[in-house]
């Protein structure tokens, strides 16, 4: 799976990303309340076709290489559920800087649909979210990002948040993330891959097999990024996306349009796909 979600950069590229998003969305599609078979970890987002709910636009492309590999190694015993947990943390640890978490394989794969209107809006207020936890079990929710640096885990995501750094133009603050930020009661993240997940005591460690937590990283490219952030160089978007170093090798594809001296001129000489080739390639058993 890092091998799918690094770019040239070392930084992490959209799919990870997406992949992130993917297992809180699955996860975090449950409360309290939910019946038995119902939401949680179970994959369902993917095998009960909830990438139709609106809340979930965005993650057509991840479903489709998770999908990809669930058809490959299904046969060997991989759940689907187990897919979007691990795609989420193996995700995460490749970003430079994030965590080293620990994670599980061995939940129930479910076909039936999550309930809609159990993720938060990024619109609410904070009691509004505390609340909406709170039925998930959970009593303080952190929020982990990755914007500001793309590719890099976030780390200034509160300070950000709560305007004690600048933003650049390109990041996008959350309503829901603000008045989050300034709750008291805020003061930690919690993964929520165990949601809804019912055998918990008959599940498997895979942590081991994860590549190690990037710790340091000094971006090679980092005057080029700033730029983009700061709202010029439009047309390296996708290459910043995919985690693309964006130094000579990169810069001798590109031409600029004639009469225009902008950053803003440059084009891609040819189609060129920016994904990383290579997929992991789990049995489902863990040592």
């Amino acid at each position: 799976m890092w091998t799918k979600f690094k770019g040239t950069s070392g930084r992490c590229n959209a799919h990870a990303r997406a992949a992130v998003r993917l297992g809180f969305h699955d996860a975090g599609s449950w409360n309290k309340y939910t019946p038995v078979g119902y939401g949680g970890a179970d994959g369902s987002l993917i095998l009960a076709g909830e990438i139709s709910h609106l809340e979930n636009n965005g993650l057509q492309n991840i479903v489709q290489i998770i999908q990809g590999w669930y058809n490959e190694y299904h046969t060997y015993g991989v759940r689907m559920a187990d897919l979007v947990q691990m795609g989420a943390t193996v995700a995460t640890v490749t970003c430079p800087l994030g965590p080293h978490m620990r994670s599980f394989v061995g939940g129930k794969d479910s076909y039936n649909p999550s309930p809609e209107g159990l993720l938060p809006n990024v619109f609410v207020d904070a009691d509004s979210l505390i609340r909406l936890f709170q039925d998930k079990t959970i009593e303080s929710h952190g929020l982990a990002a990755l914007d500001s640096m793309p590719g890099v885990w976030d780390i200034l995501f509160y300070p950000q948040t709560i305007n004690k750094v600048a933003v650049p133009p390109r990041v996008l603050k959350f309503q829901s993330d603000e008045v989050l930020s300034a709750h008291p009661d805020i003061e930690k993240y919690v993964r929520l891959s165990l949601l809804g997940v019912n055998n918990i005591n008959k599940l498997t460690e895979c942590t081991s097999i994860f590549p190690a937590a990037v710790n340091s990283y000094t971006s090679p490219d980092q005057n080029y990024l700033n730029e983009w952030l700061g709202g010029s160089m439009s047309s390296i978007g996708g290459a910043v996306s995919e985690a693309v170093t964006l130094t000579t090798g990169f810069w001798s594809r590109l031409v600029f349009i004639p009469g225009l001296d902008s950053h803003d001129s440059l084009l891609e000489k040819d189609a060129i796909g920016f994904d990383v080739a290579g997929v992991w390639k789990g049995s489902g058993v863990c040592s």
